[in-house]
């Protein structure tokens, strides 16, 4: 099946997001290593290896140094603000601060999961995409050399 050159320029340029200037989503084995690092938190603050403010602000600034940013973190960032002081004002226990805060990151390592898995699909389909150009391409030179080959030879 052949390609349209232009469709297949434009989804290259453009990519299957629709926008030229999304950065794309951390790998999925970067969210894998998210993840594991999310249950040595928990696990560190369950077994009282460290506290929660020591945990988190080593896996928070894990998070902040991935490149490009992750969606969100900022957010993220503000509930454990939020949450901090609603405990320092006496509306919520350090234990339900720690089970909303929890939740909100497993919510968010489960998007991310989500879009790097959307982003790697779409990248092997634009590769497939190049690679079907690529064979219509061959293909089409290979007719126009018969071609010429057919044109070109001596008649008897």
């Amino acid at each position: 099946m052949f390609c349209r050159p232009g469709l297949l320029l434009a989804v290259l340029l453009i990519g299957p997001t629709g926008c030229a200037t999304t950065s794309p989503p951390p790998s999925e084995s970067m969210i894998a290593a998210l993840r594991a690092q999310h249950r040595d938190l928990i696990a560190s603050i369950s077994s009282g290896k460290s506290t929660s403010d020591q945990a988190r602000d080593a896996y928070y600034a894990k998070m902040e140094a991935i490149q490009p940013p992750l969606p969100d973190l900022d957010s993220l960032k503000e509930l454990r603000a939020q949450l901090a002081g609603r405990v320092a004002a006496g509306h919520l226990t350090r234990e339900q601060a720690e089970s909303s805060l929890s939740a909100r990151e497993v919510n968010l390592l489960k998007l991310w999961a989500n879009r790097a898995a959307q982003y790697a699909n779409e990248q092997h389909e634009i590769q497939r995409l190049r690679d079907e150009h690529e064979e219509g391409l061959w293909q089409q030179k290979q007719i126009e050399q018969g071609e010429k080959i057919f044109r070109d030879r001596p008649r008897l």
